[in-house]
């Protein structure tokens, strides 16, 4: 069973997903955040054929660690998704702290040598793919 993780923001959602042995994410797609139907049926999708069994959120926290207006935006549309994928996403949902998720994707892709256009459409899934390696790291101590 694999790890699934979302970076929900206003126009686009980056999702990522772990290997098989959940130790590794790797950046997988990105969904128009826009259209909550489509999206939620290609998260359903995605769920079914990667077998997944735990849903990863990024939760953008405040410099304080806490909830504000943008946190709030991504729970609420966080269970807009979960309601349009219908009953193929029972997995447990896990909201995790991302702040700095972005930047860090953006370095690591300039430090792979691409460039800010080479990189355009590959951000959102860059940071879901980074907020996942976290969850990881942390839920492999436990």
């Amino acid at each position: 069973m694999r790890v699934l993780a979302l970076d929900i923001g206003e126009v686009r959602t980056g999702v990522a997903v772990s290997d098989a042995a959940r130790r590794a994410a790797q950046a997988l797609e990105v969904l128009n955040t826009r259209d909550v139907q489509a999206a939620g049926r290609r998260l359903a999708q995605v769920v079914s054929d990667y077998q997944v069994d735990t849903l990863v959120i990024g939760l953008p926290l405040e410099t304080d660690g806490c909830e504000g207006r943008q946190a709030r935006y991504v729970r609420s549309t966080a269970a807009k998704l979960l309601d349009a994928a219908g009953g193929a996403c029972d997995a447990p949902c896990v909201f995790v702290d991302e702040r700095q998720s972005s930047a860090v994707a953006t370095e690591r892709g300039h430090a792979a040598g691409l460039t800010e256009q080479q990189m355009r459409g590959q951000k959102d899934s860059r940071a879901a793919a980074v907020i996942l390696q976290r969850y990881l790291d942390t839920s492999a101590d436990d």
